[in-house]
């Protein structure tokens, strides 16, 4: 699993090293079509707005073999939530990555479906 796994309010975190070079996690992460199988999503096509691939992502920054960051899209009843995950790396020797993932929580959490609040009663 991972060495360091946290919820905070900064989100998600995950770190582990990786036993491959830098460079070659870099190009994992910043080539979408690599970075799809990595992530378990789809790259956000901007040329076909009608299809929906649930999840889906666009790279938002980046500093190449340093630091990537995500916009994350997922459809939640008839609501888009948006999210960001962040992926940093370094390298730990020659032939290994470091690499934390934060993954942030929407802007607006979504409304739980029990408010856990006592209904009103009709007078």
């Amino acid at each position: 699993m991972s060495d360091v796994d946290s919820v905070d309010e900064a989100g998600v975190v995950v770190e582990t090293s990786l036993a491959e070079p830098t460079e070659k996690v870099w190009r994992a992460l910043a080539i979408p079509e690599i970075a799809s199988v990595w992530l378990g999503a789809t790259p956000l096509r901007h040329d076909a707005p009608g299809e929906k691939a649930e999840p889906s992502f666009e790279v938002v920054s980046s500093e190449p073999c340093s630091r990537i960051t995500y916009r994350w899209l997922e459809t939640e009843t008839d609501a888009t939530v948006e999210s960001f995950v962040t992926v940093e790396i370094w390298p730990e020797d020659a032939s290994s990555t470091r690499f934390r993932l934060t993954h942030r929580a929407p802007r607006t959490a979504p409304i739980a479906a029990n408010t856990n609040t006592a209904l009103a009663r009709a007078a």
